[in-house]
């Protein structure tokens, strides 16, 4: 093939388009902490970082998730807002490697260029498992300063039905399906009072304890009897309280299965 990037894909199912990429190596108290995107809206990012240079041990990068640098225990993540990327923690003076990626939200509207591919820096591998997109969305913060807020609840039926798309103001959010779909989950949360988006590990955990409400959290539940295989998908965007302005919620959400 004389052009290889030159190509057209089909699938039956959708696919989310990396709209950024960005490998590099970080220590934290020499490198940038942060740096331009150019993509004039905030990335949902996410990606692995390691010690080491083949990435042979990998971690990802997400608010709460850890790794281990020799003996050290090392949290480290990255957020975006509309201009910057921004990475948060990491192994003081120990080098890091990091590999970052980014999809556009459902939210945006306008037209962005797909990440530069060549040679073996082609994204879509398909030695890999690739699982299909069954549910995209972006769900607004739920505004409680007037008193009682939205209540309401939007349901939608993923996997048979194929492929859903799901915006608007909704708390919490139940994507139905039917087995043997066992669905994968990934969560972005914003912070209201930096503006920053950050990627969700584990986000069931968040329900978990004390005064955890405010806290995304994802759970499965039986929707009909226990022989029905009727299931439901639940994320629950936290609950913002009058006058408090730094809150998290969840923002953004792709279901895979």
């Amino acid at each position: 093939m004389q052009y290889p990037t030159h190509f057209i894909f089909n699938s039956d199912y959708p696919f989310d388009m990396i709209v950024y990429y960005k490998h590099l190596e970080y220590t934290k108290g020499t490198s940038p902490t942060e740096f331009e995107h150019h993509l004039g809206f905030a990335p949902l990012l996410f990606g692995s970082w390691s010690d080491k240079e083949d990435f042979s041990t990998a971690y990802t990068l997400a608010t709460d998730a850890y790794g281990l640098v020799g003996s050290d225990r090392v949290s480290l993540s990255v957020a975006s807002d509309d201009s910057k990327v921004y990475i948060k923690n990491g192994a003081t003076g120990k080098k890091l490697y990091l590999k970052i990626y980014g999809f556009a939200p459902t939210s945006w509207t306008g037209e962005c260029k797909p990440t530069a591919q060549s040679n073996s820096a082609l994204l879509l591998n398909t030695d890999n498992n690739y699982a299909p997109l069954l549910a995209a969305g972006a769900v607004q913060p739920k505004d409680l300063s007037q008193g009682g807020g939205q209540t309401t609840t939007l349901m939608a039926v993923i996997g048979k039905d194929g492929y859903k798309e799901i915006n608007g103001r909704d708390n919490p959010v139940s994507l139905y399906y039917q087995e043997p779909l066992s669905p994968m989950l990934m969560m972005w949360k914003t912070t209201a009072s930096t503006g920053k988006t950050e990627f969700v590990i584990n986000a069931a955990l968040h329900s978990l304890g004390l005064n955890m409400s405010a806290y995304p959290s994802a759970s499965y539940i039986t929707v009909g009897g226990q022989s029905s295989g009727e299931m439901a998908l639940q994320l629950s965007t936290g609950s913002s309280r009058p006058g408090q302005a730094n809150y998290d919620d969840i923002t953004h959400f792709r279901v895979y299965g």
